[in-house]
């Protein structure tokens, strides 16, 4: 069966499938809700969330259904299911890999893009559709269309980079222009997800990062984050620091780069753990974008 390509003309077409791994705890449910209601709202031809719990309690399970029953319309299913973890509780994260190949090659299903999310990351269509929009045109320079995770700060009043610890300097960094837009990386590309398409799982599934153990030779994240780093570190153009380059308008991320990270924990946690973490703006964050 041939699959389609899919791009900004026809990605209403598109069928996706998307793993969030979710170790329950009653007082999160709240952050799932909100992944759960982002991917309800995808005009899409086809869209299956899978959610991998710790919880084999069919009341826990059945609690994860209750989720979608108002937010999931026609082409929208949710499964639930339970994963054990026997070393590492973070093993959790990199239970959804064999499932995730396992999409990949059903051919029945003609599934075109894969994603995974962490459970509290708020991935809309407008995210979606930038990525579709642009990753053909990136993929000629072996670049991915990449986002920037953000919190809400009560403080300041504003949005700060969650994984910016410091201010990143832009200028003189190789850049690919596409529809007058820059793309360029940061210094920080960890985003907690990941999306693919059929071209990108053929090159996952055979690299070093699909793999919990021999990631670590790919880069030294810790096991959550390397679950899901993706092909971030995987074949990085020459002059690149990743593969994952965000989009920059008039001097400005493109709006559609800003994937909320809905607990807004780090940015309003100013203990000494955290003083650091997810406290800067975009402005502070990333300087000489022009």
């Amino acid at each position: 069966m041939h699959i389609g390509e899919i791009t900004a003309a026809n990605v209403n077409e598109a069928r996706i499938v998307a793993f969030i791994t979710f170790a329950f705890r009653r007082n999160r449910l709240q952050y799932l809700f909100e992944v759960l209601k982002a991917l309800g709202e995808y005009k899409v031809a086809e869209l299956e969330a899978v959610v991998i719990t710790d919880s084999e309690s069919p009341d826990d399970h059945a609690e994860i259904y209750r989720l979608c029953r108002h937010v999931f319309g026609r082409g929208k299913t949710l499964r639930v299911l339970r994963e054990e973890t026997k070393d590492n509780p973070f093993e959790l994260t990199w239970s959804h890999k064999p499932h995730l190949k396992e999409a990949y090659l059903d051919n029945k299903r003609g599934f075109t893009h894969f994603i995974y999310l962490e459970d509290d990351m708020r991935l809309t269509f407008s995210n979606f559709c930038y990525f579709v929009h642009y990753e053909n045109d990136l993929s000629e320079h072996g670049l991915i269309p990449s986002f920037m995770r953000y919190e809400y700060n009560h403080t300041v009043n504003d949005i700060c980079l969650s994984d910016h610890q410091g201010p990143v300097d832009l200028s003189n960094r190789p850049f690919v222009t596409v529809d007058n837009l820059k793309f360029i990386c940061t210094d920080y590309p960890y985003i907690a997800f990941f999306i693919m398409t059929r071209r990108h799982m053929g090159e996952y599934i055979e690299s070093n990062s699909f793999d919990m153990e021999r990631s670590t030779q790919t880069h030294p994240w810790w096991i959550a984050e390397r679950a899901a780093m993706g092909l971030t570190w995987e074949n990085v153009p020459s002059g690149f620091t990743s593969r994952y380059a965000i989009a920059i308008q008039d001097g400005k991320p493109l709006p559609e780069c800003y994937v909320h990270h809905t607990p807004n924990n780090y940015t309003n946690d100013y203990g000494e753990q955290r003083k650091s973490l997810a406290k800067l703006s975009p402005d502070q964050a990333l300087l000489n974008r022009g």
